[in-house]
């Protein structure tokens, strides 16, 4: 089975779409990947103390995030792998997802207007992107 990637950025649109991907990676024993990724024009201007400390806080939340709903689903013993990784959003899920050589990508949808960084038609446009780059099936989870 081709490796999962859960592209998730800390919203709550992320939990909707980190639990999709747990159950779809419990049920075929696929390999996860969590991936959060930084936005370069927000992070490049800190310091590479700062730097760090960001990326190993992202890591450290997620980690306890999908333990949380691995726990939740009644798999507390779920295998996945968290990655944090710097760069615009379609690029960089695209890169990663070739890179584990991904057979599904999931990405989420922000649950309400103050979550939202990516609208409809926005998040339709990054879903191609990553498809197209990929070949992977791309799929938006929506909350619920």
């Amino acid at each position: 089975m081709k490796p999962i990637v859960c592209a998730v950025r800390g919203g709550p649109g992320s939990h909707f779409t980190r639990r999709a991907a747990l159950q779809r990676a419990i049920a075929t024993e696929a390999p996860l990947y969590l991936l959060v990724t930084i936005d370069p024009d927000a992070y490049h201007p800190l310091h590479e103390g700062e730097q760090r400390a960001i990326r190993a806080e992202l890591a450290w939340r997620e980690l306890a995030l999908a333990r949380a709903n691995a726990s939740q689903l009644g798999h507390p013993e779920a295998q996945f792998n968290i990655q944090v990784r710097v760069g615009k959003l379609t690029e960089t899920i695209a890169a990663f997802a070739a890179e584990v050589g991904a057979g599904t990508i999931l990405l989420g949808e922000p649950r309400d207007a103050l979550d939202a960084t990516l609208h409809g038609d926005e998040l339709a446009t990054l879903a191609a992107g990553v498809g197209g780059h990929t070949g992977a099936e791309v799929q938006v989870i929506r909350p619920g």
